[in-house]
C-alpha cells in the first residue's frame, strides 16, 4: 500500500491562466518536466516514481486530482 496525494483547487473566474502561470513557475524553480497539453490546462512529471500531476479546470473553475508516489523520498513528496 502507498501514499495517494489528493489536491485541488478552484479559481476566480478569469483567473485560471495565472494559477497555472504560478504551478508552471513552481515547476520550473524544482526542474520538474512540463507538458501544458490546452490553455486551461498543464501537467507536471515531479519525480520519475510520481504519477504526472494533471491540473485541468471544469466548467465551475475547479480543478481535483490525485497523485501515487511510488518509492519517492519523504522531503521530495513535501514539495508537492
Amino acid at each position: 500500500m502507498g501514499t495517494t496525494i489528493h489536491y485541488g483547487g478552484t479559481a476566480k473566474r478569469g483567473n485560471e491562466g495565472n494559477v497555472l502561470r504560478y504551478i508552471e513557475d513552481y515547476a520550473m524553480s524544482n526542474e520538474w518536466q512540463i507538458n501544458r497539453i490546452e490553455n486551461n490546462s498543464i501537467m507536471i512529471s515531479p519525480h520519475p516514481d510520481c504519477e504526472t500531476l494533471a491540473i485541468s479546470f471544469d466548467e465551475k473553475h475547479t480543478f481535483p486530482g490525485l497523485s501515487k508516489p511510488v518509492s519517492v523520498p519523504l522531503k521530495f513528496i513535501n514539495k508537492l
